[in-house]
């Protein structure tokens, strides 16, 4: 949060940014620590977090399902090689968001929105 002492000087009045990524087919956002954060040690969660497994996602999500999620976010693989990071194998960054920001441990800075997926081998 904003005055931690850990903070570098660039960041000693705003707080430190942290980048919470939603999945491939969602928003990520930029999230600063607020000082009830002391309670978690200074720590949010590093993602959405998944609903299902990948070998789950892998058998059970079908290619026009997932083509619809991605609406005109372009990637750069076969549905086949990245159907187990499909949007639907993930909770709803959204939420999840409102739940930090409830918690008061965090406050949104910026909501960022995939324009493309690069996934590599």
């Amino acid at each position: 949060p904003a005055n931690h002492e850990q903070n570098p000087k660039h960041y000693l009045q705003t707080g430190h940014p942290a980048i919470v990524p939603g999945s491939m087919g969602t928003s990520s956002y930029v999230m600063v620590g607020l000082p009830e954060t002391a309670e978690t040690y200074f720590s949010i969660n590093h993602g959405a977090g998944r609903t299902m497994s990948r070998g789950e996602a892998r058998r059970t999500i079908k290619k026009e399902e997932f083509e619809m999620k991605m609406g005109e976010i372009l990637y750069n693989k076969p549905f086949h090689v990245i159907s187990d990071e499909a949007p639907q194998a993930y909770k709803d960054i959204d939420l999840v968001i409102e739940t930090l920001v409830e918690a008061d441990l965090s406050k949104k800075v910026c909501r960022l929105r995939p324009l493309a997926v690069i996934k590599g081998d």
